[in-house]
């Protein structure tokens, strides 16, 4: 399942700011914050990813992940997690450019290249620790 950058963000938002609980639920006004957009657009963001069984949001209500949509969150954190690691430890990039560059990578990457990565962070790793 692939969504848009802006959908996958705000699946990722939600997820942190309830702290990967599911049962936390997340005021659409923390959300336009964090994502430094307006609550109307974080609106027609919710109520698109309702559609597909991703949150659940009432009416003036918090809003939640479903089983699905905590499932999505995992998934987009974890690529994010591995593509700021792999490009400050194995590339050297700065942490701050990393940060930035791992979000906006993660909504392009394929799993099979996130998975390569993976990979290659683990080799990179295992060198490390063999040379100390």
């Amino acid at each position: 399942m692939r969504f848009s950058e802006s959908l996958e963000n705000l699946i990722e938002i939600v997820y942190l700011l309830n702290n990967g609980d599911k049962f936390i639920g997340v005021r659409v006004t923390d959300i336009a914050e964090s994502l430094n957009i307006k609550k109307s657009s974080v609106h027609e963001l919710v109520k698109k990813l309702k559609t597909e069984n991703i949150l659940i949001h009432e009416k003036y209500g918090n809003v939640f992940l479903t089983d699905l949509g905590c499932q999505l969150a995992t998934e987009i954190y974890n690529k994010h997690l591995i593509l700021l690691e792999f490009l400050t430890e194995v590339v050297g990039v700065s942490k701050e450019n990393a940060i930035k560059e791992a979000c906006q990578l993660e909504h392009i990457l394929s799993s099979e290249t996130i998975t390569k990565l993976k990979i290659l962070l683990n080799k990179h790793k295992s060198k490390q620790l063999i040379a100390k």
